[in-house]
């Protein structure tokens, strides 16, 4: 059996037309996890944070959302996260908000940081970005900047009580 491993941060490109064939004996393409030559790699802590990112990928199903900024969009690669929705009574109107989170590639954003005003669309809904504290609109998971946490909020208005 032939094997080609591919360590993180690898990737094969082909161009039009190019295949990858086993030939006459059996071909194995692979991931190559956690046994890196620690003299090759900047940072094995930073590569684990990455390889558990590919893995909540892999679990959730690869899901994208379009991330919007005014008349800009980012297609991105998202984990969502469970969500808290509450009842709101306010001056005889009811409600229902949803608050949600979802882990995003940071790499994914080129270059933006989450804001007032942003969306996100996924599953056929748009969310509003939701700020969480003065001015902070994410939170860094882990120490590497390899995923941000965003919140986003969905309102459902029911009418007056």
């Amino acid at each position: 059996m032939q094997e080609l491993i591919l360590k993180p941060d690898e990737a094969i490109i082909l161009a039009p037309g190019e295949l990858i064939g086993a030939g006459d004996v059996p071909l194995r393409i692979r991931f190559g996890y956690a046994n890196a030559d620690p003299n090759t790699s900047a940072n094995q802590f930073g590569k684990m944070e990455r390889l558990l990112w590919e893995n909540s990928k892999q679990q959730t199903g690869y899901q994208t959302a379009v991330y919007r900024r005014g008349d800009e969009s980012r297609l991105i690669r998202v984990v969502p996260e469970n969500p808290k929705p509450e009842d709101i009574d306010m001056e005889n109107h009811s409600g229902n908000i949803t608050i949600r989170a979802f882990k995003v590639e940071k790499a994914d954003m080129l270059g933006w940081l989450p804001k007032h005003d942003d969306t996100l669309e996924w599953n056929k809904k748009i969310y509003t970005i939701r700020r969480f504290g003065p001015g902070v609109f994410y939170r860094d998971v882990g120490n590497y900047n390899v995923v941000l946490r965003i919140y986003v909020t969905e309102y459902r208005t029911h009418g007056t009580t």
